[in-house]
């Protein structure tokens, strides 16, 4: 699918995926990239069908979970992908997976345990 994304979307693209834990907006990333902030969104949004908002809340939400699974704690992680307020990461978290991050490390503790044979 990137490869048929215009230049300028796929540099967008790259810079969320390696700053997404940076206060980024369309204002920054267009800054970064010399381009017009409105012209930047309106062709990102055309593109791939979602604004630079909603898909930089995605990636963070996406590398927050990666991190409640490795069992990294929920306050670090909010920190980690970018969030200052713990009150807006757990909101978003929640509107995402459908549970709050604390549910969400405990059911990938249940799942992510394995019986081990006894020795015997």
């Amino acid at each position: 699918m990137r490869d048929t994304l215009s230049l300028s979307v796929q540099q967008m693209l790259r810079e969320i995926e390696q700053r997404y834990f940076d206060p980024l907006t369309l204002d920054v990333l267009a800054t970064r990239l010399k381009k017009d902030a409105r012209h930047l969104g309106r062709r990102f949004r055309l593109e791939l069908g979602i604004s630079v908002h909603d898909y930089l809340v995605q990636v963070r939400l996406d590398h927050a979970a990666g991190a409640i699974r490795r069992g990294i704690k929920i306050e670090a992680v909010s920190l980690l992908v970018g969030y200052r307020s713990k009150k807006n990461f757990f909101s978003a978290f929640k509107r995402r997976f459908g549970m709050t991050p604390g549910v969400y490390a405990a059911t990938n503790r249940k799942t992510s345990r394995r019986k081990r044979p006894r020795d015997g």
